[in-house]
């Protein structure tokens, strides 16, 4: 995912929460999620990749990826 991408898609969902009634509770926790949760992950990930082969963690998170679009999708 690029920058651009997930910026764009950030201020899409954003502006999707708007219209909701527990809007500003929503955009907080949007917001939060998506600058607090990758830095809290950082370190475990880091370690994770310096134990599993690498070609195998890839494969993992492709799968990963793609169970949490279709989960999205439904």
């Amino acid at each position: 995912m690029s920058f651009i991408g997930g910026s764009t898609g950030m201020v899409g969902i954003l502006l999707h929460l708007v219209d909701t009634n527990e809007a500003v509770a929503a955009v907080t926790l949007l917001m939060l999620c998506g600058d607090f949760v990758p830095a809290l992950l950082a370190p475990l990930i880091g370690a994770l990749a310096d134990r599993v082969e690498l070609r195998r963690l890839m494969l993992a998170c492709e799968i990963g990826q793609a169970a949490a679009t279709i989960v999205i999708a439904i």
